[in-house]
């Protein structure tokens, strides 16, 4: 019996939900009942059923303990190990390939309770720490230069640079849509080719303030909510 859900159980949606630790946990459990039922039964058909049905029965739950294992990587280091004797058990006979699989069975249970044991201390970390602090600090920056509005032209000249790279920076490494608006505010302070808004820049610094700080709070929002959980 194939287990075709295996290969991408922890990617699926089940219910329109992600599966928990204990449903992961139990998945496992049920593939490996199932791998050692296939086994059984392909041992009970030596001498009875044809061999090609028994080459099938056998291949069939190599493949399936290949699956679990593959799954089991995340969080077993021996894992990878395991999988590459499956790999090599495929293409002995098939004979050789029950003796292994009747071994390789308990340490495969093995590694879903160790899978189940790192997961639970996982579960148990401190909350995410803060990312992209920088976005702060320069959001901190804008704030003063809207409220001081008079400042020399060294201020102004390194503040362009300050920011201008700065946004680069977080750009670079910020996922998805949020990187956007770092690379307007890139553009807005940049040294190189600088864009003059003459008596606007307050105005300016006062949206840079803001959009920095949104874009860190939906950034940080995992962090925050954990925090305020508390």
């Amino acid at each position: 019996m194939a287990l075709a859900p295996l290969s991408a159980v922890e990617a699926l949606d089940f219910g329109g939900r992600k599966m928990t630790d204990e449903e992961k946990f139990n998945d496992r459990r049920e593939a490996i009942e199932r791998i050692n039922r296939g086994l059984k039964l392909a041992i009970q058909g030596v001498g009875k059923w044809p061999q090609a049905k028994i080459d099938s029965r056998v291949e069939s739950t190599l493949s399936d303990a290949w699956c679990l294992v593959l799954l089991l990587s995340r969080s077993n280091p021996d894992a990878s190990a395991m999988l590459q004797r499956i790999e090599d058990a495929k293409s002995k006979a098939t004979g050789v390939q029950i003796e292994f699989m009747l071994d390789a069975s308990p340490k495969i249970e093995a590694m879903i309770a160790s899978s189940r044991t790192v997961e639970d201390e996982a579960g148990c970390q401190p909350p995410p720490q803060i990312t992209q602090p920088v976005l702060l600090i320069v959001a901190a920056w804008c704030l003063v230069l809207a409220l001081v509005e008079f400042h020399g032209i060294w201020v102004y000249q390194i503040s362009r640079w300050g920011i201008c790279a700065a946004m680069v920076f977080e750009a670079s490494r910020m996922p998805g849509n949020f990187r956007w608006p770092l690379w307007v505010l890139a553009v807005i302070y940049n040294p190189i080719a600088p864009i003059h808004f003459d008596d606007g820049w307050t105005l300016v610094n006062w949206m840079s303030t803001a959009a920095l700080l949104l874009c860190w709070i939906l950034q940080n929002r995992t962090m925050i909510a954990a925090r305020l959980g508390q």
